[in-house]
């Protein structure tokens, strides 16, 4: 069998946290494997997690933005993005190009007259 990995996987059993939605979405997962670059975590229905999400490790005290490589019903493979240190804010590149089209839809309906509509 072919293995495509770049990395060394390593056996782990770490409890994380998966943050996503301008962090009001918390979930539980176990981190299984590891390797320098990713990771595959096992948590409840994959399907509502989206492609980039934060993944804190508290018992390692660290926390790194992740990316979806591959997912199944309880399992998926993630890709390191970057380390927490790294990450600005944990929202999602969707939803920042979102939040920054409608921010700037609002500066200009401060700036029309308020007889324009």
């Amino acid at each position: 069998m072919l293995d495509r990995r770049q990395d060394q996987r390593y056996p782990a059993y770490l409890g994380g946290i998966i943050t996503f939605s301008y962090q009001f979405a918390n979930i539980d997962c176990l981190i299984r494997n590891r390797s320098q670059n990713g990771m595959r975590i096992h948590v409840y229905n994959t399907g509502i997690i989206p492609e980039y999400f934060h993944l804190a490790i508290p018992c390692r005290q660290s926390g790194h933005r992740v990316r979806v490589c591959w997912r199944r019903f309880e399992v998926m493979g993630v890709e390191i993005a970057s380390s927490s240190d790294d990450v600005e804010s944990n929202e999602d590149p969707p939803v920042l190009r979102r939040l920054k089209l409608l921010r700037s839809g609002n500066e200009r309906r401060k700036r029309r007259p308020r007889g324009e509509s």
